[in-house]
């Protein structure tokens, strides 16, 4: 972890992306350590050795196989999109059905169910349960 870091810092240093006093103190330690500068030296001729490499052209069939990667990888980026859409789609018809499901399907089973709970809800306060404040003993539930 440590080794990596100081790879980041020599890279930025070589890049000149430091502040001034980042600069003094690498510097500084540059100067004390033989292993460190090794270290630059080193990230210094990989710097070197990568902006050639990015001055050469490549070869028309070395372009093509790279677009050709890329396509692929695009397409089976937007496959795999659709896929997860498409599974998504299902989950929201599966919810919506299975809520459906459990609608009545008829008004008198729907009133019938409505009474139930209110006399649940009645029965709850003759038993030891505190109505609410506020709320009249003969409080029926909006229609």
């Amino acid at each position: 972890m440590q080794n990596e870091r100081v790879s980041q810092y020599l890279s930025a240093y070589i890049d000149g992306e430091l502040p001034g006093d980042q600069v003094r103190q690498i510097e500084a330690q540059l100067a004390g350590s033989s292993p460190l500068r090794c270290k630059l030296a080193a990230l210094r001729q990989l710097s070197d050795l990568l902006g050639q490499a990015s001055q050469q052209r490549l070869a028309p069939m070395q372009m093509a196989r790279m677009h050709g990667g890329v396509n692929r990888c695009r397409h089976r980026m937007m496959f795999r999109t659709a896929q997860y859409a498409a599974v998504v789609a299902a989950a929201v018809l599966l919810i919506c059905g299975i809520s459906l499901w459990n609608v009545p399907r008829d008004k008198q089973v729907a009133e019938t169910q409505i009474e139930e709970m209110t006399k649940r809800r009645a029965g709850r306060y003759r038993h030891g349960h505190q109505r609410p404040a506020g709320r009249p003993e003969n409080h029926d539930p909006p229609r």
